[in-house]
Protein backbone atom coordinates (compact mmCIF):
# COMPACT_ATOMS: atom_id res chain seq x y z
CA UNK A 1 0.00 0.00 0.00
CA UNK A 2 2.02 3.64 -1.07
CA UNK A 3 1.45 6.57 0.96
CA UNK A 4 -2.19 8.60 1.04
CA UNK A 5 -2.09 11.97 -0.02
CA UNK A 6 -4.18 14.34 3.08
CA UNK A 7 -3.55 17.62 1.30
CA UNK A 8 -1.14 18.64 -1.56
CA UNK A 9 1.12 22.03 -2.33
CA UNK A 10 0.28 24.32 -5.26
CA UNK A 11 3.16 25.45 -6.65
CA UNK A 12 6.53 24.03 -8.93
CA UNK A 13 9.50 23.88 -6.41
CA UNK A 14 12.98 23.99 -6.76
CA UNK A 15 13.45 22.76 -3.22
CA UNK A 16 11.42 19.80 -1.54
CA UNK A 17 11.86 19.81 2.12
CA UNK A 18 11.07 16.22 3.24
CA UNK A 19 10.12 15.85 6.81
CA UNK A 20 9.60 12.34 8.73
CA UNK A 21 7.44 12.07 11.66
CA UNK A 22 5.72 9.64 14.48
CA UNK A 23 3.62 10.54 17.18
CA UNK A 24 5.48 14.48 18.32
CA UNK A 25 2.81 16.80 17.01
CA UNK A 26 4.06 19.46 19.24
CA UNK A 27 7.66 19.15 18.05
CA UNK A 28 6.65 19.10 14.54
CA UNK A 29 4.68 22.23 15.01
CA UNK A 30 7.44 23.83 16.38
CA UNK A 31 9.71 22.57 13.27
CA UNK A 32 7.11 23.65 10.72
CA UNK A 33 6.15 27.14 12.84
CA UNK A 34 9.79 28.31 12.26
CA UNK A 35 10.43 26.74 9.18
CA UNK A 36 7.75 29.57 7.54
CA UNK A 37 9.34 32.05 9.41
CA UNK A 38 12.17 31.24 6.23
CA UNK A 39 12.13 32.96 3.03
CA UNK A 40 9.95 29.70 1.40
CA UNK A 41 9.32 30.82 -1.91
CA UNK A 42 10.17 28.07 -4.74
CA UNK A 43 10.06 25.22 -1.77
CA UNK A 44 7.67 22.80 -1.15
CA UNK A 45 7.34 21.48 2.41
CA UNK A 46 6.51 17.31 2.59
CA UNK A 47 5.56 16.00 5.56
CA UNK A 48 5.38 11.44 5.79
CA UNK A 49 3.29 10.58 8.92
CA UNK A 50 4.63 6.97 9.84
CA UNK A 51 0.58 6.36 11.39
CA UNK A 52 1.11 7.96 14.23
CA UNK A 53 -1.60 7.00 17.07
CA UNK A 54 -1.80 10.56 17.77
CA UNK A 55 -3.67 12.82 15.12
CA UNK A 56 -2.49 15.55 13.36
CA UNK A 57 -5.60 16.93 12.11
CA UNK A 58 -5.49 20.22 13.60
CA UNK A 59 -1.50 20.83 11.94
CA UNK A 60 -3.02 19.95 8.66
CA UNK A 61 -5.33 22.22 9.00
CA UNK A 62 -3.28 24.58 10.57
CA UNK A 63 -0.37 24.18 7.82
CA UNK A 64 -2.67 24.29 4.19
CA UNK A 65 0.17 24.45 1.59
CA UNK A 66 2.26 21.78 3.21
CA UNK A 67 1.64 18.00 1.65
CA UNK A 68 0.67 15.77 4.44
CA UNK A 69 1.65 12.11 3.64
CA UNK A 70 0.90 8.84 5.77
CA UNK A 71 3.29 6.23 4.84
CA UNK A 72 1.95 3.19 6.60
CA UNK A 73 5.68 0.89 6.70
CA UNK A 74 6.91 2.05 9.74
CA UNK A 75 10.56 4.03 10.01
CA UNK A 76 12.32 6.77 9.23
CA UNK A 77 13.77 5.34 5.74
CA UNK A 78 10.18 4.50 3.98
CA UNK A 79 9.33 7.82 5.19
CA UNK A 80 11.83 9.99 3.43
CA UNK A 81 12.08 7.67 0.28
CA UNK A 82 8.02 7.95 0.10
CA UNK A 83 8.75 12.01 0.50
CA UNK A 84 11.23 11.77 -2.19
CA UNK A 85 8.55 10.36 -4.26
CA UNK A 86 6.36 12.98 -3.78
CA UNK A 87 8.23 15.82 -4.27
CA UNK A 88 9.37 17.48 -7.39
CA UNK A 89 12.47 19.88 -6.35
CA UNK A 90 15.83 19.35 -8.02
CA UNK A 91 17.15 20.10 -3.92
CA UNK A 92 16.35 18.06 -1.79
CA UNK A 93 16.52 19.01 1.77
CA UNK A 94 16.04 16.80 4.84
CA UNK A 95 15.21 17.63 8.82
CA UNK A 96 13.76 15.73 11.63
CA UNK A 97 10.18 16.61 12.78
CA UNK A 98 11.82 17.53 16.03
CA UNK A 99 14.41 19.91 14.79
CA UNK A 100 14.54 23.66 14.90
CA UNK A 101 15.06 25.30 11.71
CA UNK A 102 17.17 28.60 11.73
CA UNK A 103 15.82 31.37 9.86
CA UNK A 104 18.32 31.23 7.20
CA UNK A 105 17.80 27.26 6.97
CA UNK A 106 16.54 27.33 3.50
CA UNK A 107 18.59 29.97 2.24
CA UNK A 108 21.34 27.58 3.45
CA UNK A 109 20.37 24.79 2.01
CA UNK A 110 20.34 26.44 -1.66
CA UNK A 111 23.90 27.16 -0.89
CA UNK A 112 24.84 24.12 0.36
CA UNK A 113 23.52 21.99 -2.54
CA UNK A 114 25.81 24.55 -4.85
CA UNK A 115 29.19 23.50 -2.75
CA UNK A 116 28.62 19.43 -2.73
CA UNK A 117 27.05 16.48 -3.79
CA UNK A 118 25.88 15.63 -0.19
CA UNK A 119 26.10 18.24 2.74
CA UNK A 120 25.32 17.21 6.58
CA UNK A 121 24.82 20.61 8.73
CA UNK A 122 24.95 21.64 12.30
CA UNK A 123 22.38 20.57 15.11
CA UNK A 124 22.58 21.70 18.17
CA UNK A 125 21.32 20.25 20.73
CA UNK A 126 18.51 22.36 23.00
CA UNK A 127 17.49 21.73 26.41
CA UNK A 128 13.72 20.70 27.28
CA UNK A 129 14.59 19.88 30.69
CA UNK A 130 13.66 21.75 33.61
CA UNK A 131 17.01 21.83 36.33
CA UNK A 132 19.01 20.68 37.75
CA UNK A 133 20.04 18.60 34.80
CA UNK A 134 21.75 14.99 35.26
CA UNK A 135 25.09 14.39 34.16
CA UNK A 136 24.04 12.48 30.96
CA UNK A 137 21.58 14.99 29.87
CA UNK A 138 24.24 17.51 30.51
CA UNK A 139 26.58 15.48 28.51
CA UNK A 140 23.94 14.77 25.84
CA UNK A 141 23.81 18.94 25.14
CA UNK A 142 27.14 19.16 24.50
CA UNK A 143 28.16 16.11 22.74
CA UNK A 144 25.07 14.33 20.98
CA UNK A 145 24.60 14.68 17.00
CA UNK A 146 28.29 15.52 16.12
CA UNK A 147 27.59 16.00 12.31
CA UNK A 148 30.72 18.01 12.20
CA UNK A 149 32.29 14.89 13.35
CA UNK A 150 30.46 12.62 11.62
CA UNK A 151 31.36 13.99 8.41
CA UNK A 152 34.72 14.79 8.25
CA UNK A 153 35.88 12.07 10.27
CA UNK A 154 33.66 9.12 10.11
CA UNK A 155 32.64 9.77 6.30
CA UNK A 156 29.16 9.97 6.68
CA UNK A 157 26.12 12.25 7.95
CA UNK A 158 22.99 11.70 9.88
CA UNK A 159 19.65 13.01 7.81
CA UNK A 160 18.21 15.11 10.38
CA UNK A 161 19.75 17.78 8.80
CA UNK A 162 21.22 16.73 5.03
CA UNK A 163 20.96 18.43 1.69
CA UNK A 164 21.45 16.61 -1.66
CA UNK A 165 19.93 16.68 -5.19
CA UNK A 166 17.68 14.66 -6.71
CA UNK A 167 20.07 13.27 -8.79
CA UNK A 168 22.13 11.64 -7.04
CA UNK A 169 19.73 10.60 -4.61
CA UNK A 170 18.39 9.03 -7.96
CA UNK A 171 21.80 7.70 -8.55
CA UNK A 172 21.96 6.17 -5.11
CA UNK A 173 18.97 4.73 -4.77
CA UNK A 174 16.58 4.83 -1.75
CA UNK A 175 17.40 5.14 2.17
CA UNK A 176 17.34 1.24 3.65
CA UNK A 177 14.89 0.17 6.73
CA UNK A 178 16.17 -2.05 9.49
CA UNK A 179 19.47 -0.44 9.60
CA UNK A 180 20.44 3.04 11.04
CA UNK A 181 19.58 4.28 7.44
CA UNK A 182 21.20 7.62 7.15
CA UNK A 183 24.43 6.39 7.81
CA UNK A 184 25.03 3.74 5.68
CA UNK A 185 23.01 6.17 2.73
CA UNK A 186 25.44 8.85 3.03
CA UNK A 187 28.47 6.02 3.34
CA UNK A 188 26.82 4.25 0.07
CA UNK A 189 27.13 7.77 -1.59
CA UNK A 190 30.64 8.46 -0.64
CA UNK A 191 31.47 4.68 -1.95
CA UNK A 192 30.33 5.32 -5.80
CA UNK A 193 32.18 8.76 -5.76
CA UNK A 194 29.87 11.68 -4.55
CA UNK A 195 31.43 14.62 -2.67
CA UNK A 196 30.47 14.82 1.38
CA UNK A 197 30.77 18.22 3.35
CA UNK A 198 29.99 19.53 6.22
CA UNK A 199 28.33 22.97 6.85
CA UNK A 200 28.41 24.82 10.32
CA UNK A 201 25.89 27.52 8.61
CA UNK A 202 23.40 24.79 7.75
CA UNK A 203 21.55 24.99 11.27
Amino acid sequence: MGPMAMSTATTRPDVSVIIPHYNDPVRLRLCLTELFKNDTRGVEIIVVDNGSPTPIDALIADFPIVTFLTEPEKGAAPARNAGVAASSGAILAFIDADCVPDLDWLSSVRSAAARADLVGGRVSVFDETSPPRSGAEAFEAVFAFNFKRYVEKQGFSGAGNLVTTRKVFDAVGPFRNGISEDTEWTRRAVSMGYRLIYAGDLR
